[in-house]
Parts: structure tokens; C-alpha cells; sequence
């Protein structure tokens, strides 16, 4: 492929990963819902319905985790919702249409500030941003329905918590030992694509930068996302968080394999040798089942077992060819090793993570006009109250859909809201035929309840696979529970392309809202994206001497390693939205910026290599080296010149790196607004 563009391995503007499909998530929502309708239509109580939509909202809202955590965050959701439910029930039915609409903007722009204190605090406040909207639905006046509605979004509530609990599996680490598993798995990914390399010799050159940006982005995350949950557990269960132990060994063995595999490109880079290209296969053809039984093993919470013995390994090194991949395969070896040991009560010795700020502390830092959660809760409240002042009016009765549409349309910079515009006007067409069809053929109302669990559930197991996938299934079940009392009737077909207009509607005012209210743009951020990258991969070239002088300690290791693996992915996603945002053109400005990511790849893997390779010879020349780089690292953060060279140090390898980022940071200077 000597024809490839050198953005290939960017993040895919429109994202599917199978992997992340839930099947017990989605059986819980389908039964909450479907449950429900169904119980409706065999005792004729409509107003179950209303109970089967808040246990689905509150499943939605559900963070996922610890199922403490996960409990809490409903529980919180359900009473939040009961209240803004009625609330804003009783604020129809008792202000004017100019308040009501200014209330509405207010609350959402409050909710919306959620997202400042992480992933949960955006579910919860994206979810609740519905809440306030369907709040809108009907005039509440008197104390009884007032009190009904209220009531009856607690039970859906209640009944998506009992479902939740009894759905559970008794297997309270379950989640982390599935995350180190699949950071397991994709290393077997990286390990197979730079097989595949291997086996084609003349189609590499802008192979290796797809497969470092591609395959790196992507174990990376994983192993973020491996810690974090361990992290979690951690904390939710004190009393058991010795049982971790086994997880925290083969995440900590994750993390040698990624950097041996890591350093592998560059070490056949500098020795590119037939016989040493047939040894790394030989390895790597190995290596991948001894991965993929580590993976299942670690998911499955069992002992290693012989698939991944280390042993395996014995023999490879002193194959023709393999001297230069010694290194590599010791540190195989080693994280294989680890990987199969107990390590029981070894966890418990584990420092706790510093406590994260109160969420208020979090939140009044945040409330200022200089920060983009800020700047988008506003855009995003006052965007919202303006439809609804142009929608309250309205006759129609599903007016209220363009303003839903246009608040999960609506992202912090100008090209996640197009991708996002998108991707939901695209599903909510095709789901406004499904449903469509779906009320049209079946004959009557238990029919049409006993589709809704498999489309509801099928729905829910997709919510992080493909998010066009999941609005289309979403907007499939909207109408046919709005239907479910009128089988057969063409009304289905009008209600569908009704939602799709009013969401064609609500993702146009997503994109002017995006570009006319304090837009962020992807490209203004391009220069402190890429310089933050610049200088973490300046301060990883420091920690690799310094593990080469036997100075540097796990902490500190770890914190650069994370550091670097975070400026890059932020990068690299940047440069996507950048591309996307006008309209993937090529400018001078954004082919010196892919540059600067080819050469910090390069680099990366460079640094890899250097951390295995054996112990300085020079160690007075090693030493200025690191000084250099930790100079140079302080520099570019301040945007300041580089500090001359070190003199009289000839380290060819530390020379090359240093080239490598010398060159990164000079281009910055040439960094502009694409």
C-alpha cells in the first residue's frame, strides 16, 4: 500500500466497535420497557406507560461500573427526574410561554455543566436534559397529577433498580477482569497486524504509521480503561479489594507486552535483515494464541494455564536472526510470567489514588466563560430555550422532538456536532421506517409489546457499539410504543416521518447553534494539542535513559507512560476533527501537523526500544542527555527555543530520538488555523 495517506490510523469520524456490545444491558431495558407495555395492554392501564418510559430513561442513565456506584447514580436519576418530571409539569401549567421557555434554557444549561465532573456526570445530565423537555408534554395544575406523575416516574425508577439488581451477575470484579482481558485482546490485534506487515515486505511505508497510530491508540485506551475500572472496584469494595490482586499483575504484564510490542517496529527498523524479519515472525506468530488464551483466561477470571506459559517463548532468542529482538523477548517472557503468577495480597500493599475534588469544587472552577464546558452548557441551554419558546405553541403534538434532537445533536466544537447531525438524522430515518413497518404489519397490541423486547433490548446492547445504530433502534421503539394501542393503522408511517422531520429540524439548529454561539473549532486547538504531545514524548525520552541509569521509579514510569499515551490519542483525535471540519481538505498548516504525529510515532517507538536495551555504556553522556530532554520538554510547554544539543555526546540512538523530536518542535512554529 505505498499509496496510503498519511492521516490513515486516525480515529474513524463514525465509530463501530462490536466489542463493545452489552447483551445483559440490553436484556435489562428490553424487559423494562416491554414488561411494562405488555402488562398495560393485558389489564388496560395506559398509565403504565408512563412508568415503562422512566424505567427506561433511568436504565439509560445508568453509568455503568460498581454496582453500588451504579445504584447510587440511578437512584439519584430517579428522584432527580421525579422532580423535574413534575416541575417543569407545573411550570407549563402555570407561567407564560416566555418564562416556561427561559426556565426550561436555565435548567439545561445547569444539567448540562454535569458533563465537567466526568463520564457519569455527562450521562446523567444528558439523560435529565430529556427529562426536562418530556417534562414540557402536558399542563400540571392540580396537586393529584401533580403527585401522580411524580410518582409514577419513581416507580419506572424503582423498577429499572430492581432489574438492575436482579440482573446482575455475582461477580463483583467481573467488569475489570472483562476490561484487562480486552486490553489482552487487542495486544493479540497489534501482534497479528504487525504479522501481516512482516509477510508483505513491499507494501510498508505508510503501513507502519497506520498501524502505530491505529493499533497503539487502541491498546492504549484499553489499558486506561482496564485501570480505571480496577480503580473503581477498588474503591466500591475495600473490604474484598485483595481479590483484585490477579487483575492488577496481568494489567501491570499488559503494559510490558504493549511496550515490547511497542518497540518491535524500530528494532526490525534498524536491523531490517532478512533472517531477523523471519525471527519476529516466528515470534509474533507464536506469541499471538499464547495472547489470545491469556485474554480468555483473564476474562474468565482463571489461572493462565499452559496457552500463555512463558516457557513457550524458550528457544526464540537464540534463533538465527534474533539477537536484536533479545530484549523484546525477555520482556515477553517477564510480563507472561507475571501474568501467570497469584500474586495474592500483593494488591493490598497498592497506594490508594489520590481522592478526585468534590464534584462542587469541580463544578465551580468550570463556571467561568474561559472554559469549554461552560461555553457549551451555555450554548447548548440557550439554543435549547429557544426552541422551546418556538415550540410550545405549536399545535403539533411532537413539536418537542426537534428540541430532544437538537440537545443530543449538539457537542462542545463544530465537528463532533456534524459527525453527531449525521449519524442521527441518518438513524432516526431509517428507525422512523422500522417502526413504521413494524406498527403497520402486526395485528394488535401484545404483538407489538412483544416485538419491544427484542428491539428495545437489542437497542440497549448497541448504545456504545454504533451510535447511528443506536438512535435508529431507539426511534423504532419511540413509535411503536406511541402506536402499540393502534396495530395496523398508516398513522404509524406519519408519526415516524413526522420524528424524522422535527429531527432533521433540531440537527440543522445543532449546527447553526454550533457556528453562531461561541464556537470552538478543532483547528484553534491544534497548536497546544500537539505541543502538550510534543513535550510529554520529550519527558518519555528523559524516563527511558533514566530506566536505562536504574533512576527511575514505578510511579514516575507510569505517570509518563500514561501521559503520553493520553497527548496522543487527544492528538489524533483532534486532527480528525480538524478534517472533518473542513470538509477533509489538505492545507499546508495540517500536513505540518500530521508530520508532527508521524515523527512523535516515530519517536514513541524509538523510546521503546531504548527502555529495553541494556544499561548505558556512557553514563556521563546518558545523564546529559536527560537533562537535555527534560529541558527541552520544559521549553516546549513554555514555548520557549530548544537548549542547544549536549556536546560531545554520541549516542547515535539518543541522537536520532532527539532529531526526531527536534524536528516535532520546530514545526510547531508553522502551526496555524487550518
Amino acid at each position: 500500500m505505498t499509496g496510503a495517506r498519511r492521516d490513515e490510523g486516525l480515529p474513524a469520524t463514525f465509530a463501530v466497535d462490536l466489542r463493545a456490545a452489552n447483551p445483559m444491558e440490553g436484556l435489562r431495558s428490553g424487559i423494562a420497557i416491554a414488561s411494562l407495555v405488555a402488562l398495560a395492554e393485558w389489564i388496560h392501564a395506559p398509565w403504565l406507560m408512563a412508568i415503562a418510559l422512566a424505567a427506561w430513561l433511568t436504565c439509560l442513565a445508568d453509568p455503568g461500573g460498581p454496582l453500588p456506584g451504579r445504584l447510587r447514580a440511578m437512584a439519584a436519576f430517579g428522584l432527580a427526574g421525579a422532580a423535574i418530571d413534575a416541575g417543569y409539569g407545573i411550570l407549563l401549567g402555570n407561567a407564560p410561554g416566555a418564562v416556561t421557555a427561559a426556565l426550561a434554557g436555565l435548567g439545561i444549561f445547569a444539567l448540562s455543566m454535569l458533563r465537567a465532573v466526568g463520564a457519569t456526570g455527562l450521562q446523567l445530565g444528558t439523560v435529565s436534559c430529556l427529562v426536562v423537555v418530556l417534562g414540557l408534554r402536558r399542563m400540571l395544575t392540580a396537586g393529584d397529577a401533580v403527585a401522580e406523575v411524580a410518582l409514577l416516574f419513581l416507580a419506572g425508577a424503582a423498577w429499572a433498580l430492581l432489574l438492575t439488581v436482579l440482573l446482575w451477575r455475582l461477580r463483583p470484579f467481573q467488569t475489570a477482569r472483562a476490561a484487562v482481558g480486552q486490553a489482552w485482546r487487542d495486544l493479540e490485534g497489534l501482534s497479528a497486524d504487525l504479522l501481516a506487515l512482516l509477510r508483505h515486505p513491499g507494501e510498508e511505508s505508510g503501513e507502519w504509521l497506520r498501524h502505530a497510530r491505529a493499533h497503539r491508540r487502541q491498546v492504549r485506551a484499553s489499558l486506561e480503561v482496564a485501570r480505571a475500572r480496577a480503580v473503581a472496584h477498588a474503591e466500591a469494595l475495600r473490604d474484598a479489594a485483595g481479590r483484585l490482586d490477579p487483575v492488577w499483575a496481568r494489567l501491570d504484564a499488559a503494559e510490558q507486552a504493549f511496550d515490547a510490542l511497542v518497540a518491535l517496529p524500530d528494532s526490525l527498523g534498524r536491523d531490517p535483515a532478512p533472517p531477523v524479519r523471519e525471527a519476529a515472525a516466528r515470534l509474533l506468530d507464536r506469541l499471538g494464541a499464547m495472547l489470545a488464551a491469556l485474554a480468555t483466561a483473564t476474562t474468565r477470571g482463571m489461572p493462565a494455564g499452559p496457552g500463555a506459559d512463558p516457557a513457550s517463548l524458550d528457544g526464540l532468542a537464540d534463533a538465527p536472526g534474533a539477537e536484536p529482538l533479545r530484549p523484546i523477548i525477555a520482556r515477553l517472557q517477564r510480563a507472561f510470567a507475571q501474568a501467570a503468577a497469584p500474586a495474592i495480597g500483593e494488591g493490598a500493599a497498592r497506594p490508594a489514588p489520590p481522592a478526585p475534588p468534590s464534584p462542587w469544587t469541580t463544578l465551580r472552577a468550570q463556571l467561568t466563560p474561559r472554559s469549554a464546558v461552560a461555553r457549551h452548557a451555555a450554548r447548548i441551554g440557550l439554543a435549547a430555550g429557544l426552541a422551546t419558546a418556538a415550540t410550545l405553541p405549536w399545535p403539533a403534538g411532537h413539536a418537542y422532538w426537534m428540541t430532544i434532537s437538537l440537545i443530543l445533536t449538539l457537542q462542545p466544537d463544530v465537528a463532533q456536532t456534524m459527525a453527531r447531525a449525521a449519524e442521527r438524522t441518518g438513524g432516526t430515518f431509517a428507525g422512523a421506517l422500522l417502526g413504521a413497518g413494524i406498527a403497520l404489519l402486526l395485528p394488535s397490541p401484545m404483538t407489538m409489546a412483544g416485538v419491544l423486547l427484542p428491539l428495545a433490548a437489542t437497542t440497549a446492547a448497541l448504545r456504545r457499539v454504533s451510535y447511528g445504530a443506536y438512535v435508529g433502534g431507539a426511534t423504532a421503539v419511540i413509535v411503536v410504543l406511541l402506536e402499540v394501542d393502534h396495530p395496523g393503522q398508516a398513522e404509524a408511517l406519519r408519526i415516524g416521518l413526522e420524528r424524522a422531520g422535527y429531527t432533521l429540524a433540531g440537527g440543522g439548529l445543532a449546527l447553526l447553534a454550533a457556528v453562531a454561539l461561541w464556537p470552538d473549532w478543532a483547528g484553534e486547538r491544534l497548536d497546544p494539542v500537539l505541543r502538550a504531545a510534543v513535550a510529554a514524548h520529550l519527558r518519555y525520552a528523559a524516563l527511558g535513559i533514566a530506566e536505562r541509569l536504574g533512576e527511575a521509579d514505578a510511579a514516575t514510569s507510569l505517570s509518563v507512560r500514561r501521559e503520553v499515551g493520553a497527548t496522543s490519542a487527544e492528538a489524533e483525535a483532534l486532527l480528525q476533527r480538524v478534517l472533518l471540519e473542513h470538509v477533509r481538505a489538505r492545507t499546508e498548516a495540517f500536513r505540518g501537523a500530521l508530520a508532527i504525529d508521524a515523527a512523535l510515532r516515530r519517536a514513541g517507538g524509538q523510546i521503546a526500544a531504548l527502555r529495553l536495551a541494556e544499561p548505558a555504556g556512557d553514563p556521563a553522556g546518558a545523564a546529559a542527555w536527560r537533562a537535555w530532554f527534560d529541558a527541552a520538554a520544559a521549553a516546549v510547554a513554555a514555548g520557549g527555543a530548544l537548549p542547544p544539543a549536549p556536546p560531545g555526546c554520541d549516542d547515535p540512538v539518543l541522537a536520532d530520538i532527539a532529531a526526531q523530536l527536534m524536528a516535532a518542535a520546530e514545526a510547531l512554529a508553522g502551526l496555524g488555523v487550518p
